[in-house]
């Protein structure tokens, strides 16, 4: 077992010394001009921009459903837009993040 740790410590130096040497200019997601989401203030890695927070609640409560229940709608209709599809699939795995 000790091996296998000695072993693992030398390949994370040896790519951690690897990696500080390398410009970003090599990495893919980087030459297509992607950025990585900083965390914000509480350590969340997800962003929703302000003028789009409460869409899919406010078109939830306007169908005069749940939350869950307009997703599950959603994603069951073959018209709904990718959009209203997107959120809906949102919706549904931000629910079990508060768990």
């Amino acid at each position: 077992m000790d091996i296998k740790v000695n072993n693992l410590k030398k390949a994370y130096e040896a790519l951690k010394e690897a990696c500080s040497n390398c410009s970003l200019d090599y990495i893919e997601i980087y030459k297509r001009g992607c950025k990585l989401l900083p965390k914000n203030k509480k350590g969340n890695k997800i962003y929703i921009k302000k003028e789009n927070r409460g869409k899919f609640t406010k078109a939830a409560k306007q169908a005069g459903q749940s939350v869950q229940e307009y997703a599950r709608n959603i994603l069951s209709n073959p018209n709904a837009t990718p959009l209203q599809k997107k959120r809906a699939n949102f919706a549904r795995n931000a629910k079990a993040w508060s768990k």
